[in-house]
């Protein structure tokens, strides 16, 4: 998770740590027992003020949670047998998927605790912006994105061409997502300006599979992967067009790397997961 000049992440024993790129220092956001129930399985997001876990037991399977670091006080979102995940936040809006990793989407309001159902048919992760969520789900032949207006109570489409388009990001009014599936086996990265409707194609290649990709005001990243178990992590410079290099191509468990930038104006701010 990033917040600010921060990256968070879970050390795997009950406890959210924090690194300050600006102060270089190491810091401790949160842990079970005391912010965090025994229960407490990944974190998702934070803000701030909220932070947005999932729970994970046995007997009642994933829920999703948030807790509130101003009042003290944890929320629960979901509390039900099954499977409840989240997959995003952004301005006191939780997104969720109900059901595994494909079901029916969720988003959540924490200030007015309020719960919209925006699709049955979704596939996470799921992603949002303001009041925008966008999300991948399967179609004849290949697989669509597709977006919701929660301010509007409006689906619309996104990206429904021939192949595969998956894994979106957004940033404010713009999606990205990978394409595949053509007859040339190229991998893309393309991005549409939802507001205007154009449609523009980032980066292409044959000889390399390209996933996951995350924007911010000025850059898009995603994971390059070259042969199996070896990947790196490339980007693009939004204002000049310039592809270039963020980690070199090594070793990795499965071909697959998901960075995450979030609004930044420079790479300061990025991290990879």
């Amino acid at each position: 998770m990033i917040y600010k000049n921060t990256v968070y992440w879970s050390d795997g024993f009950g406890e959210i740590h924090g690194y300050d790129f600006k102060t270089t220092q190491e810091s401790l956001l949160a842990k079970v027992g005391d912010q965090l129930p025994a229960d407490f399985f990944a974190p998702t997001a934070y803000d701030g003020r909220y932070l947005v876990y999932n729970t994970y037991t046995e007997a009642r399977g994933y829920n999703v949670h948030a807790y509130d670091m101003k009042r003290k006080k944890d929320i629960a979102i979901t509390d039900e047998v099954g499977s409840n995940t989240a997959t995003d936040y952004d301005e006191d809006t939780v997104v969720y998927i109900e059901g595994g990793a494909c079901g029916k989407l969720h988003a959540y309001d924490l200030k007015r605790r309020r719960d919209t159902l925006i699709t049955e048919t979704a596939c996470g992760p799921a992603k949002i912006s303001g009041n925008i969520v966008v999300w991948g789900y399967a179609a004849p032949g290949g697989s669509n994105i597709y977006g919701y207006d929660l301010r509007r109570n409006r689906q619309f489409d996104v990206a429904t061409g021939d192949g595969f388009q998956e894994a979106p990001d957004i940033y404010e009014n713009t999606v990205v997502w990978i394409q595949y599936g053509d007859i040339e086996g190229r991998s893309d990265v393309y991005m549409k300006n939802l507001r205007r409707g154009t449609e523009t194609l980032l980066h292409s290649s044959s000889e390399y599979n390209m996933s996951w990709p995350s924007i911010s005001k000025s850059y898009v990243v995603w994971g390059k992967n070259t042969v199996p178990h070896v990947a790196g992590i490339e980007g693009v410079d939004l204002k000049t067009h310039e592809v270039f290099e963020i980690q070199e191509q090594g070793p990795h468990q499965n071909g697959n790397m998901s960075p995450v930038i979030r609004k930044y104006r420079s790479l300061d701010g990025l991290a990879n997961g």
